[in-house]
């Protein structure tokens, strides 16, 4: 819960999204740790191409 971090991701294509998430510490740990990186990708094999029947809840 003492932590700096920071995310970014981006639309391949259609269904393909890929990105890159940053965490560093703020406490006393951060003497013994560099922080965390990370690399998503996420794929949607089941899209929902309907109409959206209330545009107030996506």
């Amino acid at each position: 819960s003492a932590s700096v971090s920071a995310m970014a991701g981006f639309q391949i294509s259609d269904g393909l999204y890929i990105g890159y998430g940053y965490d560093r510490e703020t406490t006393k740990l951060n003497n013994y740790n560099s922080g965390s990186h990370e690399i998503f990708l996420r794929y949607e094999f089941f899209k929902n191409n309907g109409k959206m029947t209330t545009p107030r809840f996506f």
